[in-house]
This record gives C-alpha cells, sequence and structure tokens, in this order.
C-alpha cells in the first residue's frame, strides 16, 4: 500500500519527554495531511496541525525510499503559535503506520503515525495499528 498519496490523512502522537521526570512523557495529538505528493523523486508536502496546541498547523516537506524510511521536515508556521522549527522526523513504514524518533535543538522524541482516511477507503480497509504505551512495541490488528 503506497502510503503517500494526496489527500491522506494519518493520526497520531509526538512523545517527549517531560523534563521533571524522564519516565513519564508530555504527548501532544496531531493529524497529518498529504497535501501534494511528486511520486517520481518520492517527495511529498503536508500540514501538520497539533489539536492540544490551539489547532496550531505547520508546514511539512518529507521523502521516503523503498526500504520504507520517511523524512519530515516541520518547517513553517501556517497558523497558530507554540511551535518552534526546524523539526525533523525519521521514522519507517510499518504497515499504514509510520514511528520513529523526532529532533529539535531544544528537544528530542518520538512520533507515531495511522493513516485514518485515503480515497479509497471503500476498496481497501485500512489496517489499524496500535502503540503499547509500556515498550513501545506495535501490534497489529484488522478492522
Amino acid at each position: 500500500m503506497n502510503l503517500f498519496k494526496k489527500d491522506n490523512i494519518f493520526k497520531g502522537v509526538f512523545s517527549q519527554p517531560t523534563e521533571q521526570n524522564l519516565l513519564k512523557d508530555n504527548e501532544y495529538n496531531v493529524e497529518f495531511l498529504i497535501t501534494d505528493v511528486d511520486s517520481g523523486n518520492n517527495t511529498f508536502n503536508g500540514e501538520m496541525t497539533w489539536t492540544q496546541l490551539n489547532n496550531s498547523k505547520t508546514k511539512v516537506q518529507g521523502k521516503y525510499n523503498k526500504d520504507e524510511d520517511v523524512y519530515l521536515v516541520e518547517y513553517e508556521l501556517i497558523e497558530g503559535d507554540n511551535i518552534s522549527f526546524p523539526t525533523i522526523y525519521e521514522g519507517k513504514i510499518i504497515k499504514s503506520s509510520i514511528s520513529g524518533i523526532a529532533k529539535h535543538a531544544n528537544y528530542k522524541g518520538t512520533f507515531f503515525l495511522e493513516l485514518v482516511k485515503t480515497e479509497q477507503n471503500q476498496n481497501e480497509p485500512v489496517i489499524q495499528t496500535k502503540r503499547k504505551k509500556s515498550d513501545d512495541n506495535l501490534s497489529v490488528m484488522s478492522e
């Protein structure tokens, strides 16, 4: 399944260790919309909406390769506040999700994005992937 198609939507979470307690993470819900794809170059553009940060929206550029590596750069504020740039996301595709690490000059964290809407939802079921919080292992469930 090619995850990178125009108008595909992912939902997920960004987790960042707190300064006071490294055993507990701050988690931020995020929705990622793909707005443009250049399949010949394996690149795409999109927008992230941060629901817990006043629905702030940011611009994202990304690329992927045949080894299922994904590289995203969040680089510009469209609307809202409380977002600093750039943030670099490096992840792997697992079924219909992407997970990996996020790096910024001031922090590091992890992210998990699951494909929730495609133009082909009627013909092709989306596989739901759930993240186990306790050990960051992934388990897969079909709808």
